[in-house]
């Protein structure tokens, strides 16, 4: 056995690089401190316990001694929920910090860490939206301390889905079915479950696509249901503050997105770096995870800052950024690729090579400006959740 092998997934840290994200965490640090945040520290190790709503697939898991279930924290926010209810702190507005290492099981060869630092605040027992605004607002912040050019704000709601679904006749089997379909981007199933439901709305014909551009064409239509206009208003508050404070930053909207964490009841807010492949933080609204004595719901909201995704901005060099490197879009086999043809090529985009696929299944334009890749429906969500490319039908302009 080679014992200078690192175990799969994980990486040393040393020398300038480790200076530098020692630099970005100090800051965060420094700054959160200026501001009255109160800094709270959880152990690497919980009990198994703590992260009962987590897939199983997605946790490291220990013993102990005593053989009692252990596991590496994936998530910081369970954690610091268990010892708000251990310490009963949560009488008034409580805002808390904390920066820590999570672990989580990665997708095999995909080129990405167990481990990953986060820097994150919770702001408990604020129940008006001056919460979601605060906590973007401090990640604004620190993209734009950290010289983060490029960030997209990407709107979502954990309750949109089903409030939509809830406007149709539909039996619990079919509304489970439609629900997974549409998170999954599983275009084929959902299209089958469509056909069975009568006078479905033409706004949500391609809802699994329903991001971007697609998903700001059919918000309008979308908020004659007084619950899901009531969601879409709270996100043009933040629409609004984001462009008078930071007029660069693009905000779009995701209407078929799955909660990032199961524990989420509102507002999910996640910041893409497109030129990165990554998003710099994430975050949402819980205001069922935390009780009082009384058993009375304490709301909440947290966000939480990838320090590995600001130290990766950090050390690239913008200009060494070659021009012909290809955009990487990624298309499904079939209907969807055939209809999105003539939308590039009234773009202007070459696609000679699509016209005449034969057996292959990633093509480069001859300008090298475009490389597509071909896919099972899908597949496509997986490509786009690692980041490896963007899809034709998200592509959006600023």
């Amino acid at each position: 056995m080679n014992k200078k092998m690192l175990a799969a997934g994980s990486r040393d840290e040393y020398g300038e690089t480790l200076k530098e994200k020692q630099a970005i965490e100090q800051t965060i640090i420094n700054v959160l401190n200026d501001q009255g945040y109160i800094p709270v520290s959880t152990p690497l190790i919980e009990q198994e316990s703590v992260f009962d709503q987590y897939q199983e697939k997605k946790v490291f898991h220990l013993l102990d001694h005593m053989g009692e279930k252990l596991v590496l924290r994936p998530d910081l926010t369970l954690p610091i929920a268990r010892f708000l209810a251990a310490n009963q702190t949560t009488s008034t507005v409580t805002r808390l910090y904390y920066l820590g290492d999570v672990f989580h099981q990665i997708v095999n060869l995909s080129g990405d860490y167990n481990q990953e630092t986060q820097a994150g605040i919770e702001i408990i027992g604020e129940q008006s939206f001056e919460a979601e605004i605060e906590a973007l607002e401090t990640m604004l912040a620190f993209a734009q301390r950290f010289g983060i050019v490029d960030v997209q704000v990407v709107l979502s709601d954990a309750r949109l889905i089903d409030l939509i679904l809830e406007q149709f006749d539909l039996d619990d089997q079919i509304r489970s079915e439609m629900k997974q379909a549409i998170e999954e981007k599983n275009i084929s199933r959902f299209e089958q479950l469509k056909a069975q439901i009568p006078d479905f709305p033409a706004e949500l014909a391609d809802w699994p696509l329903a991001f971007g551009e697609n998903g700001e064409s059919a918000m309008e239509k979308l908020r004659r249901i007084p619950a899901v206009k009531e969601i879409m208003d709270d996100w043009i508050r933040l629409a609004e503050y984001t462009h008078r404070h930071y007029p660069d930053v693009a905000v779009t909207v995701d209407l078929a997105a799955v909660s990032p964490q199961p524990y989420y009841t509102g507002t999910i807010i996640r910041g893409f770096v497109p030129s990165l492949g990554d998003y710099l933080f994430s975050g949402g609204r819980y205001d069922r995870l935390l009780s009082k004595a009384d058993q009375e719901t304490v709301p909440a909201m947290g966000m939480a800052l990838k320090v590995e995704t600001a130290l990766a901005d950090r050390q690239r060099d913008l200009s060494s950024l070659s021009a012909q490197d290809p955009i990487v879009v990624v298309l499904a086999k079939g209907r969807v690729e055939q209809d999105v043809r003539p939308l590039l090529k009234k773009a202007g985009v070459d696609t000679g090579q699509l016209d005449n696929p034969a057996r292959k299944l990633v093509f480069d334009t001859a300008d090298n400006r475009y490389r597509f890749i071909l896919v099972k429906a899908n597949d496509v969500v997986k490509y786009l959740d690692q980041g490896l490319a963007t899809s034709a039908l998200s592509v959006r302009t600023r």
